[in-house]
């Protein structure tokens, strides 16, 4: 990268996992806003590779269980590094999200380490729904959805200290309207 800020348009669940790969393999610090935490649960994989599947051969591996792979991979690698931190703030949440993630042994050894960190609101005083879902990290990502239907997004690289601010003072403001969750307890 140059140094210079640039931004891009990601338009499906693809981009979106390949952008938070992208976050896990380089970042040690990420925070995410979103809905289900989706991009970390089989069901986003299923709704890649029925988007595709006219595309698909048979018998060829879908691009859903590669990206679901590499994103793994990528999630055991950020959490096997030193003074890293994934904190996800849902804007809804179920028990039975545990029991859709992609890998909850990954998980689970990322919450036993403190690496990684679920938060739910407490109430609906906090404007959850008026918050757009977005991942911001300390190697200047930021990636904003426009549409949380499709995952369409902006994704801005070597983002302006002035961004990074704002998006960070947001994620500050969350912390005093949500509770931790305990998905394995």
């Amino acid at each position: 990268m140059s140094g210079e800020s640039g931004s891009v348009l990601n338009s499906d669940r693809a981009h979106n996992a390949v952008i938070e790969r992208f976050m896990l393999d380089t970042s040690n610090n990420i925070k995410m806003y979103c809905g289900e935490m989706s991009v970390f649960r089989e069901g986003f994989y299923r709704h890649i590779d029925q988007s595709v599947m006219d595309f698909m051969g048979d018998g060829q591996e879908t691009l859903g269980s590669i990206l679901k792979q590499q994103l793994c991979e990528s999630l055991r690698g950020f959490i096997n590094n030193s003074n890293t931190k994934l904190s996800i703030f849902l804007e809804r949440y179920q028990d039975s999200y545990a029991e859709d993630l992609i890998a909850p042994e990954i998980f689970r050894d990322g919450i036993s380490c403190g690496k990684i960190c679920i938060y739910r609101f407490k109430n609906d005083i906090f404007l959850k729904n008026k918050v757009a879902h977005t991942s911001c990290s300390d190697k200047n990502f930021i990636r904003v959805e426009r549409n949380p239907e499709t995952h369409e997004a902006i994704c801005t690289i070597n983002a302006s200290t002035d961004d990074l601010n704002n998006v960070n003072n947001m994620f500050t403001s969350m912390y005093s309207h949500v509770q931790e969750v305990k998905l394995f307890a």
